[in-house]
């Protein structure tokens, strides 16, 4: 190969070339390195030092010193160099990047010069720079993206993930990144991302796939991913890009309302919705069963299609001014179906605001209660007369003689009240059997009712006790006409059904009004005191009241002057039974119980004392001291650490001047005492007398935050209506059926019945008298929730429940 091939070579091809002597002096340089370096001739270059002539600098401009510059040291070794970080300046100042390669040329070992080639590399280091640049921009909004994202390799490991992501599931960079993703999403949404992945790489994208991601703390977030593939230049898969909406919270949100809405198709109550302007805009099924109308009849409609007629306007005036005020309207309705039948239906309407306070919407949920008002109007019956004789009973006895009294004192006159028991009538029953014996008292109610006025009162109180009231007497003569009139038509033989004839007496006491009382309870009393003198001593015949007439009547006057005195002299004192909770025998409360210990007849039952108690109107300070004590006692413990709420039983005689409530409040804001702490028991028969004034006081007590329990539950009035409408917390089964249980089947019974209704209407359960284990795990496998007994502990002094919390006896 020739020199001058060689020099043409090198000037044709399109890089820059020159050559330097041992000393970097410049020695040839071809054309295309003469106009890269911006000279117009070789000349200007040859015999140059290439090292100042090109002032080799740094990427940032400054001076590269010869000492310093690889190129020259490469020179002085006998290396081949390689740069593509350096800058190379033109003639006239100008700056560019440069990519070059020198190669030294040795002769007989010794390094004669070298050459070297480059190229203006400028457009490529700027366009890297820009490259960077773009990239860090992106990794900036990558990583400040407020939705997670995350890229995938074809294996499914994770390549990248955004701070969205770490943040949102709780991980770090390090324990994601070329992770299986497998590893972070739940077993059940496997199957999801398998049967989706096909779709994606054959398609691009996938869009909606919901799976479930577990976060580092064990939570679950549910997530709907839309995906894209990246390819490369040959259509090759690279990696996919997926972003990440978390969902939870839709879900359950969607799930909710599926759930609403199948509670509102399967309620057994009836659901109109309306908007603003009344026009309904949908009905549940039970509506349609109920009414009669189907969702097609009553769309569109206003609640107007159910209107009966039996409400005046005023009725209705008043039921929209309360909803149109944004207030629900509750109560009882009487509306028509779409056969014409007219029923009675307990409505709430709920009117439901916007954010505003403005109604968009009413709610109407609403019960067809028309049996429901039969059964009450019968038990309504039932509980104010004799389900044998269809007699009046002794509450509206009661009545009667009140109102009586009142009419009777205004008017200067006397009432007179005649107590009557049948002679004989148990020889009858044992004879004959029980059938006979109602059939006779039917018999005798006919005949004792033929005998009165129809301005008169007659009344059975019970087995064979009747009472008759007489309304404006002249004188106790007219009483006593009567009484023998009676006397007389029941000595009268009757025939039974069995064809035999049997024969009783009556025996009447008699109290007179004013002379032997001014109120119903003492006249009452005071009449039976009579009544016991007649039965006494002479049969078949009557008695006035004196005072002189029955022991019964002394002794129980020193009961209640014993009373009296041991409210004075400090002989009365609470012990406390433990209320036990069923699952963990832990003593939840106790219940103060009552105890009379006289200095001379000793320790006096409860059931001699409270009766009297009762009877005189004592047993409202009685009640008042046993508040007192109990809420000091609870107070006391609770100073010692031991957080325990005290039952304490009320009489109805407290609730009798409306205040009770205003007493319980004195007495725990004397003692320092947390309501919640105290819990008062009362019988269902409460509810008899004054209804209103007695839902007021129980209402005030349970806003305050005192827990109410139902006592004897199942032995007295027993009325659902009643309990359903009551502020009860607690039900207590009465002991009489607990004691049956496991072996007689109606105690069974009538205790798991008890306790199903009992949490069905929200109230927790507990059972009085449990004394066997077995009575405890019948009790247990039902759901009763606390339970007192001698099973676990008898009535006892504060110290030994102190000592058995301390020592978790319990």
């Amino acid at each position: 190969m020739t020199d001058l091939f060689l020099e043409n070579l090198i000037a044709s091809i399109g890089v820059s070339v020159y050559g330097t002597d041992r000393d970097g002096i410049c020695i040839f340089i071809n054309p295309m390195g003469v106009k890269t370096l911006g000279y117009s001739d070789a000349n200007e270059i040859i015999g140059q030092s290439m090292h100042e002539l090109i002032h080799h600098s740094y990427p940032d401009g400054s001076s590269m010193p010869r000492a310093e510059c690889a190129l020259h040291q490469a020179h002085i070794d006998a290396e081949h160099f390689h740069s593509d970080n350096e800058v190379f300046w033109r003639k006239y100042g100008s700056s560019f990047y440069t990519e070059y390669w020198s190669y030294p040329l040795v002769e007989n070992g010794v390094v004669e010069g070298s050459v070297m080639t480059f190229v203006d590399i400028t457009e490529r280091v700027i366009a890297q720079k820009s490259l960077l640049e773009s990239e860090k921009r992106f990794r900036i909004m990558f990583d400040q993206a407020p939705l997670p994202y995350q890229s995938l390799n074809g294996e499914g490991i994770i390549l990248d993930i955004n701070q969205a992501w770490l943040e949102h599931f709780g991980y770090e960079r390090r324990e994601v990144v070329g992770h299986l993703y497998q590893e972070f999403i739940t077993e059940e949404s496997l199957a999801t991302l398998y049967r989706n992945f096909p779709n994606l790489l054959a398609n691009g994208t996938v869009n909606n796939v919901e799976f479930d991601i577990v976060c580092k703390n064990g939570t679950i977030r549910h997530i709907e991913l839309e995906g894209r593939t990246s390819l490369d230049s040959h259509d090759n898969f690279l990696h996919t890009h997926c972003i990440l909406s978390d969902i939870t919270e839709k879900t359950l949100y969607i799930n909710d309302l599926k759930l609403s809405e199948r509670i509102i198709d399967g309620a057994a109550e009836g659901i109109m919705i309306t908007d603003a302007n009344r026009k309904i805009l949908s009905v549940n099924p039970a509506f349609s069963i109920l009414t009669g109308y189907s969702s097609e009849d009553a769309i569109g409609q206003t609640p107007a299609l159910l209107k009966s007629d039996k409400h005046d306007q005023k009725f209705y005036e008043q039921m929209n001014k309360t909803i149109e005020e944004g207030n629900i309207w509750q109560g009882e309705i009487w509306n028509r179906k779409k056969n014409g039948e007219i029923y009675a239906e307990f409505i709430s309407i709920n009117p439901v605001l916007d954010d505003n306070g403005n109604i968009i919407h009413y709610v109407s949920i609403f019960a067809d209660i028309t049996q429901q008002k039969d059964n009450e109007e019968k038990l309504h019956y039932l509980a104010h007369h004799d389900y044998l004789t269809s007699l009046p009973n002794r509450v509206v006895l009661y009545e009667n003689l009140q109102n009586a009294l009142s009419l009777a004192q205004r008017e200067k006159k006397i009432t007179a009240l005649l107590m009557l028991d049948l002679d004989r009538f148990k020889d009858v029953n044992d004879n004959y059997g029980h059938s006979s014996g109602d059939m006779l008292l039917q018999m005798v109610a006919f005949d004792l009712q033929s005998r009165i006025r129809s301005t008169d009162v007659i009344a059975r109180l019970g087995g064979d006790e009747f009472a008759v009231l007489l309304r404006n007497v002249h004188n106790p003569q007219d009483a006593a006409d009567v009484a023998q009139s009676l006397i007389d038509v029941i000595e009268k033989p009757r025939r039974l059904p069995s064809g035999n004839n049997v024969y009783v007496g009556l025996s009447i006491g008699i109290a007179i009004a004013p002379e032997h009382g001014l109120s119903a309870e003492e006249l009452m009393q005071h009449a039976d005191i009579a009544l016991y003198s007649a039965k006494s001593l002479s049969k078949g015949g009557f008695h006035f009241y004196s005072d002189e007439m029955t022991e019964t009547v002394k002794k129980r006057l020193e009961i209640e002057m014993g009373l009296r005195r041991a409210l004075q002299e400090g002989e009365l004192y609470l012990e406390y039974q433990p209320q036990v909770d069923i699952e963990n025998g832990t003593i939840r409360s106790v219940e103060a119980l009552l105890r009379w210990r006289d200095p001379v007849h000793g320790l006096i039952p409860p059931s001699v004392f409270i009766p009297v108690a009762e009877e005189s109107g004592l047993i409202r300070e009685i009640g008042t001291w046993v508040l007192r004590q109990g809420c000091k006692q609870a107070k006391q413990w609770l100073d010692q650490g031991i957080e325990l709420r005290v039952a304490i039983n009320l009489s109805s005689r407290q609730f009798d001047e409306g205040t009770i409530h205003e007493t319980v409040f004195q007495i725990i804001e004397e003692c320092h005492l947390p309501p919640h702490l105290l819990e008062l028991e009362l019988t269902e028969s409460i509810m008899i007398h004054n209804e209103e004034k007695i839902m007021k006081q129980l209402t005030a007590l349970k806003n305050a935050g005192v827990t109410l329990a139902l006592d004897d539950f199942g032995t007295g009035y027993s009325s659902l209506s009643y309990l359903k409408q009551l502020p009860f917390d607690i039900l207590k089964i009465d002991k009489s059926f607990i004691d049956g249980i496991p072996t007689k089947y109606n105690d069974t019974q009538i205790a798991s019945s008890i306790i199903a209704m009992g949490h069905i209407l929200g109230f927790k359960i507990l059972a009085e008298g449990v004394e066997t284990n077995e009575q405890l795990i019948f009790l247990q496998a039902k759901g009763c929730d606390v339970y007192q007994g001698y099973f676990k502990s008898r009535p006892t002094n504060p110290d030994t429940i102190s000592m058995l919390i301390r020592k978790g006896v319990m």
